[in-house]
C-alpha cells in the first residue's frame, strides 16, 4: 500500500479506493489483502486497517476510515462482512466474503486466549474471547440483510464454508465460489478481483 501522501494524490486523480475489512482472527496484513493488492495494483488502492477486538471500537474505526478515504468499495470477509453491513449505501458498495450473520455462535466456541492468524501492526498477536465480549456482540444492533440497498451489495459464499449462515433469499446478488470460509489467494484472483473490477468500473 502507498503512503498517505501518495494516496491523497491518487484520490485527486480519481483512482478507486477499496476499504478491506478483515475477519475476527485476522488483520489488514492477511493473504487476501496481499493477493488483492497484487491483482489490482494498477487499478485501485486497497486500504486495510487492523480492526479493534471490541465491536463498537471496530465500527468506530471503520467509520473513521470511511470519512478519511471515501472508499468506492468495501470488501469484508467473515466478521469484516458483518461489520460492513451498516456502511453499505447507494454510493458505497460492498462485496462480502462469507459474512457472519451473527458473531455469537462463532465466539461461544472460542472462549479463551487465541492467536491472530496474520501479523498486526500493533504487534499484539493474541486476543481473548470472554463472556463479556460475547455480550457486547449480543447487544449490538446491526441492519437486516434486506434493509441494505440490494444493488450495492454482492455476497461471495464458499461452497465448502462450514460457518455458512446466509441463504439465497437473504441477498439479491449471492455468488458461490469453490472454497471454504477463508478465501484463498487463488480465489482472490479468480473470483474476488474480477468482481471488484465489475463493481468499480461497470
Amino acid at each position: 500500500m502507498t503512503s498517505p501522501i501518495t494516496l491523497n494524490l491518487m484520490l485527486d486523480l480519481g483512482i478507486k479506493v477499496i476499504l478491506y475489512l478483515h475477519g475476527f482472527t485476522s488483520s489488514g496484513q492477511c493473504p487476501i489483502v496481499e493477493a488483492l493488492c497484487e491483482e489490482l495494483k494498477d487499478e485501485a488502492e486497497v486500504i486495510a486497517p487492523d480492526l479493534p477486538l471490541h465491536p463498537k471500537d471496530a465500527l468506530a474505526e471503520i467509520a473513521k476510515e470511511i470519512e478519511r478515504w471515501s472508499p468506492d468499495l468495501i470488501v469484508g470477509s467473515s466478521c469484516g462482512g458483518y461489520y460492513a453491513m451498516p456502511f453499505i449505501t447507494k454510493k458505497i458498495k460492498a462485496i462480502l466474503i462469507n459474512p457472519q450473520k451473527t458473531m455469537v455462535p462463532f465466539l461461544e466456541q472460542r472462549i479463551g486466549v487465541r492467536e491472530y492468524k496474520s501479523p498486526r501492526k500493533d504487534k499484539h498477536q493474541s486476543y481473548e474471547v470472554t463472556h463479556a465480549l460475547i455480550e457486547e456482540f449480543k447487544n449490538l444492533e446491526m441492519p437486516d440483510s434486506r434493509s441494505v440497498p440490494q444493488d450495492s451489495v454482492y455476497v461471495l459464499l464458499g461452497s465448502n464454508d462450514p460457518l455458512r449462515q446466509w441463504r439465497n433469499e437473504d441477498f439479491d446478488h449471492l455468488i458461490p465460489f469453490p472454497g471454504s470460509h477463508t478465501m484463498a489467494p487463488a480465489q482472490v484472483r479468480t473470483h474476488l478481483a474480477p468482481l471488484c473490477r465489475q463493481v468499480l468500473f461497470q
